[in-house]
């Protein structure tokens, strides 16, 4: 159900990957991760991207997309793109911020919460193939909370946020989920922030 839906958006330029299995399914997640970036790493590629299949691509999603990937392919200076970020802790800090009319407001951000849209680049490869598999601490340990806690890694996140979640079954979780509220809190959480820093800075 969630494929047909992912499809009915036509956002024809993913490859499928059908995630690897474990009983913990956040476990396979994990793991997928890991083995995509460990193929990508042996690959030398410069960049991966996933979208999970409950990503929602609003309209003209596409378009500032392809801003900001213009935009970072300038810098590098970055280890991370994520188009939304689900769980945004008041602890987390602005590094800097970037606003251009194409891409709206950049913010580099030290910790992050969310995969469904994300952009490794090669610098951040290592981080998550130090993932470990055998740590089952939901809490901690889910591979998005893993990554973001690292605490040297420089996360993009726009704001707005370039895509949405969709609620629903989820084979991850073992039922229905619904993040609406929580992506609507940090993405004023964000705003507050975006605000604070550009007063600091004048």
């Amino acid at each position: 159900e969630r494929q047909r839906a992912f499809e009915r958006q036509n956002a024809s330029d993913f490859a499928r990957f059908t995630a690897l299995r474990h009983r913990l399914p956040w476990v396979g997640c994990g793991a997928s991760y890991k083995y995509m970036a460990r193929k990508a790493r042996e690959q030398n590629l410069r960049e991966l991207t996933i979208c999970e299949d409950d990503v929602v691509f609003p309209s003209g999603w596409e378009e500032r997309y392809r801003a900001i990937e213009e935009l970072l392919k300038q810098r590098d200076d970055w280890d991370a793109f994520v188009g939304l970020v689900a769980d945004l802790s008041p602890d987390t800090n602005i590094l800097e911020l970037i606003s251009t009319p194409e891409t709206g407001d950049l913010a580099i951000i030290d910790a992050m919460t969310s995969n469904v849209f994300i952009t490794y680049r090669a610098s951040s490869f290592a981080a998550i193939e130090a993932w470990d598999e055998t740590n089952v601490d939901v809490r901690s340990n889910t591979i998005d909370r893993f990554f973001g806690a690292q605490g040297k890694v420089r996360i993009v996140v726009p704001h707005p946020f370039l895509v949405g979640h969709a609620s629903g079954p989820s084979t991850l979780w073992g039922g229905p989920t619904n993040y609406d509220s929580m992506i609507a809190s940090s993405e004023a959480l964000l705003a507050q922030k975006i605000a604070q820093f550009a007063r600091a800075s004048g």
